[in-house]
Formats: C-alpha cells, structure tokens, sequence
C-alpha cells in the first residue's frame, strides 16, 4: 500500500510541513541504498569526530543516521522526522544493525525539542526543499549547536538541473517536479 503524507497541518508555532514524494515502497527503497560513505554526505564527514552529538533533522527511514551513528561512536545520534512512520523504520534499521547510539524521534525541525547547545553538529539531507519557511528551520538548528558546532545542509537546486541529451518528455518532468514545488 502506498503511504502518503496528509494534507499540511497549523501548530501554535506555525506550518507543519509533508514530505513532497510521500513514504511509498520505491522511495523507501531508493533510501535504504543511501549511505553516510556516499558522495552526497562525503562533505561533511571531514569535520565530524569520534565521541561528537549530532542531530539529523529530517532522517527518513535512518540509513544516514545510522552510518554516521556508527562513525561518531561513542558519541550520540538523534534523527527526528515528521513521520511517525519513519521513525518507526529508523529504529528498525538501527535495531538491525546493532547500533545502540542512535536514537529517533517523532519532531518538527521548526519546533525542536532540545536545549540550546546541545548538539556538536546538525545535519539536514533534502530538508529545506520541503518547507516553507527553511530559514526558520536554519535559525532553530542553530539553536540547538553549541558554539563552534558544524552544520551540514545538502539541498537540490532543482531551477539549475541540466538535462541532457534532453527530450520533450525529460523537459516536461522537469517542469511538473518544478510545479508541484512551487505549490507545496
């Protein structure tokens, strides 16, 4: 069955934002193959240690939440995601792996739920995409950084995709993935 976020929801603090692609099968499985070795998180590796805590905001089924739990051992990882479901898949991996210094979280990137300070890194994986209003999620993750902590935010900038060779239908997805978010 094909999982679908809700409609966008108001809190007291304002939007609660949904995940654009939704939480199918084909996502979810695109997703376990991601990794924190892989050349999309390879930026930030260089300035993470052994022992730091780091917060992953918007951690989707844990594959890059555990692979960095994994090398800031013994330090602590939390993910936090929007979905319950997700979060659900998180631990599951983590549970699967043997990995027992990660932690995950129901929790909106707008409203987290942490002092300030209490993370040596952040870090956001095709995130900002999705939200409103991304530098209010930016001002509440630095929030929670203590001073000198690193943040690493990985983003599309889907305006600047080249497509090549292009073709009629290639052009026409372009536009239609521009569209729907443009109207999130």
């Amino acid at each position: 069955m094909e999982e679908r976020p809700g409609a966008q929801e108001e809190s007291p603090r304002g939007p609660r934002e949904q995940y654009t692609w939704g939480y199918g099968a084909a996502w979810q499985q695109y997703h376990t193959k991601t990794s924190a070795g892989a050349q999309r998180v390879s930026f930030l590796l260089p300035y993470l240690r052994s022992g730091m805590r780091l917060l992953d905001c918007g951690c989707g089924i844990g594959a890059i939440t555990v692979d960095l739990a994994q090398q800031l051992a013994p330090g602590e990882v939390v993910g936090i995601d929007i979905a319950p479901v997700q979060v659900e898949r998180s631990r599951a991996l983590a549970r699967e792996k043997g990995v027992a210094n990660a932690r995950f979280e129901v929790g909106n990137v707008y409203e987290l739920s942490f002092p300030d300070a209490a993370f040596d890194a952040a870090f956001a994986h095709r995130v900002l995409e999705h939200l409103s209003d991304p530098l209010r999620a930016l001002r509440e993750m630095r929030r929670v950084l203590k001073p000198g902590g690193v943040a690493g935010i990985l983003d599309p900038d889907r305006a600047s995709i080249l497509l090549s060779p292009s073709t009629p239908m290639l052009q026409e997805l372009s536009s239609l993935v521009l569209r729907i978010l443009e109207h999130q």
